[in-house]
């Protein structure tokens, strides 16, 4: 259990699972000041935990998701300008951790989502219910003014002509309107609603973290205006996912017929940047050379060493040796292929020449006798 500095709010791990528990059912689970608080150091344990795959949040009881913020806490903490401003602070902190949060998130609603609630399960990326559940803003009845950022949230989520239907009526919904109009994935019997959610917690966690990360990123710039979005970020995103570990895994257990297992890492960086390197502009051969899993032995190089070539060009030579990545290799010059034949490679620090792609793969093929080396030889070995 997550140490949060309030009973109200209870972050556990289950497994893959982190649930985030809103834990005030003598209210209907309406958020007080120290459960807003709380929710950023919840999360925040959770996007720090590599096991943990998903993030679920919920109601403690059978009553209520959220009821929405702690009214009763309305005169202590909203009376003033100046508590006001404390109060919203603390609760615009812990909707830019929800809103934030890289890893997939799923709200389990049973009961009342009101208010404050709506606004919780609205940064949530799915949204499971029961068929006893009831959606409603009620800020209309209250007098309170509902912010831009959770308008727009309920806008790109039902669109805006719904939207102004529940906030202007402040009427409640039931969990088949609720789906109706896109406020909610699906909708179940109260008695399998956990089940539900574990079951879409396990099929999310089971599949590649990198490219879930990246699909989330992808969804949150389209909801941006076009001059503010950051697609250099969906870019990179989407970069880590070809060069990761895992997209060699998935590949691999695609072709022996099995299910992979996916851990969400990068491929080491000598093995990025070798991949780069054989890859780059070879047709056949470098769809071979993606292929191949680039994992299963890390390389290393001793300077200033080459082999001869038939064609008279120098070919780096690979040694049991310190390890070095391969902008070490290119850096110190390894390999120069603009050799003409004949011209010795000299190993020049200040020219920083990238070998090619058959010079370093020859090399790897004759010098590398593991698993990797093996792989090689049967892509070089007629060359």
């Amino acid at each position: 259990m997550i140490e949060t500095g309030t009973q109200r709010l209870i972050g556990e791990k289950d497994g893959a699972i982190g649930w985030m528990i809103f834990n005030h059912p003598e209210r209907r689970n309406a958020i007080s000041l120290d459960m807003w608080a709380a929710i950023p150091t919840v999360l925040d344990a959770f996007e720090a935990d590599p096991e943990i795959r998903v993030v679920v949040f919920k109601g403690a009881g059978d009553k209520a998701f959220i009821s929405g913020a702690d009214i009763s806490q309305f005169g202590e903490h909203r009376d003033e300008r100046a508590a006001n401003a404390v109060y919203s602070a603390q609760s615009a902190a812990a909707t830019r951790a929800m809103v934030g949060l890289s890893k997939p998130s799923i709200a389990m609603i049973r009961g009342f989502c009101i208010g404050g609630g709506m606004a919780v399960a609205l940064t949530c990326d799915l949204r499971i219910c029961s068929d006893n559940s009831r959606f409603g803003i009620p800020a209309a009845r209250l007098g309170l003014g509902y912010a831009f950022d959770g308008v727009k949230a309920l806008v790109d989520l039902v669109g805006p002509s719904f939207a102004k239907e529940i906030l202007f009526t402040a009427r409640h919904l039931d969990a088949a309107e609720a789906a109706a109009v896109g406020l909610v994935n699906k909708v179940v019997a109260p008695d399998d609603l956990e089940a539900t959610v574990r079951r879409y917690a396990e099929l999310i966690g089971d599949n590649a973290p990198l490219t879930i990360k990246a699909a989330k990123i992808a969804v949150r710039e389209t909801l941006k205006d076009p001059e503010k979005r950051k697609l250099d970020e969906v870019t990179a995103a989407v970069d880590a996912c070809f060069q990761s570990a895992d997209y060699a895994e998935g590949r691999k257990a695609f072709m022996e017929k099995r299910r992979p297992v996916f851990r969400g890492r990068q491929q080491p960086r000598m093995a990025l940047r070798t991949t780069s390197i054989l890859s780059r502009s070879m047709g056949a051969v470098g769809q071979r050379l993606r292929d191949l899993d680039w994992s299963r032995r890390p390389l290393s190089w001793r300077h200033g060493s080459t082999v001869r070539h038939r064609s008279g060009r120098s070919r780096p030579q690979l040694r049991r040796g310190r390890a070095c990545s391969m902008v070490e290799l290119y850096q110190n010059g390894a390999g120069d292929h603009r050799a003409t034949p004949g011209q010795h490679h000299r190993q020049v620090q200040s020219e920083k020449v990238e070998p090619t792609a058959h010079e370093i793969g020859k090399a790897c093929a004759v010098q590398d006798r593991g698993a990797l080396g093996e792989d090689l030889q049967a892509v070089f070995l007629d060359d």
